[in-house]
């Protein structure tokens, strides 16, 4: 049997520039440098997820060895 709980707990934001840039200048690789912007959205990402993971495994094997005949045998269970 094992259990594992654990809790993610973020706080990010998100700009979204939306197109409205005035005069962006940006870099060789692409990464904006300066610009005036307008019409900016500010979005916050909040994340507080507590989750638990369950998993239970049985097993169980047996065998038997007489003069005429060998007899064995595996079994097992998962939930998770």
């Amino acid at each position: 049997y094992s259990r594992l709980k654990r809790e993610r707990n973020s706080a990010n934001y998100q700009v979204l520039f939306n197109n409205n840039d005035v005069n962006a200048v940006a870099d060789e690789n692409g990464t904006v440098i300066s610009g005036t912007f307008t019409g900016v959205t500010l979005r916050p990402l909040i994340y507080d997820e507590p989750t638990e993971f369950r998993s239970t495994n049985l097993g169980f094997s047996t065998k038997y060895e007489g003069d005429i005949v060998k007899i064995s045998a595996d079994a097992s269970y998962s939930k998770g």
